[in-house]
C-alpha cells in the first residue's frame, strides 16, 4: 500500500482555517446569527465623523453608489445626511470599510446601533439621522 504524502506546511495551516471558519459559521447558522447582511460604515477622519449603514453582501460600501441610490437598509432620513454629508467633500477623503458581514436582519441591527454607540463614546460624530441615542446610565439614589 502507497505511503499517503505528507501534507505541506501551508496546507496544513489552510485546512486548519478552514475548518475553523466552517465550525463557527455552523455554529452561527445554529444561533440564528449568519445572513446575507453587512454593516459598513464611512468615515471621514478629518472633521472626526462616521456614517454606519446596513448593507448586503460582503463589499465595501461604495460612495458614488451610496451618493446615488437608497438601499432599502437605509432610512430616507439616513440617506438625506449621507447626501449632504458626502457633498461637502470629495469622495478622496472619506473612507469605507465593513465592520461586519454574513449577518441576520437582527444581528445586523445589533451590530449596527452597537458600532453607532462604541463610535459615539469615542467621541466620533454620528451622521446617521436616526441614530438612536444611548441609552442613559441609571444611577441608583444615594
Amino acid at each position: 500500500m502507497a505511503k499517503k504524502p505528507t501534507e505541506s506546511a501551508a496546507a496544513s495551516k489552510t485546512r486548519k482555517l478552514r475548518e475553523l471558519r466552517e465550525a463557527d459559521e455552523a455554529k452561527r447558522r445554529a444561533e440564528g446569527i449568519w445572513g446575507a447582511l453587512s454593516v459598513g460604515e464611512i468615515l471621514h477622519p478629518a472633521s472626526n465623523s462616521v456614517f454606519v449603514l446596513r448593507c448586503r453582501g460582503r463589499d465595501a460600501p461604495d460612495l458614488a453608489k451610496e451618493a446615488k441610490t437608497r438601499s432599502p437598509l437605509v432610512a430616507a432620513e439616513d440617506h438625506k445626511a449621507l447626501v449632504t454629508w458626502l457633498g461637502q467633500r470629495p469622495f478622496t477623503d472619506f473612507t469605507a470599510r465593513l465592520v461586519a458581514w454574513n449577518l441576520s436582519d437582527q444581528e445586523a441591527k445589533r451590530v449596527w446601533q452597537s458600532h453607532i454607540d462604541d463610535s459615539r463614546a469615542r467621541g466620533v460624530t454620528i451622521v446617521n439621522a436616526t441614530a438612536t441615542a444611548p441609552a442613559p446610565v441609571a444611577v441608583a439614589p444615594a
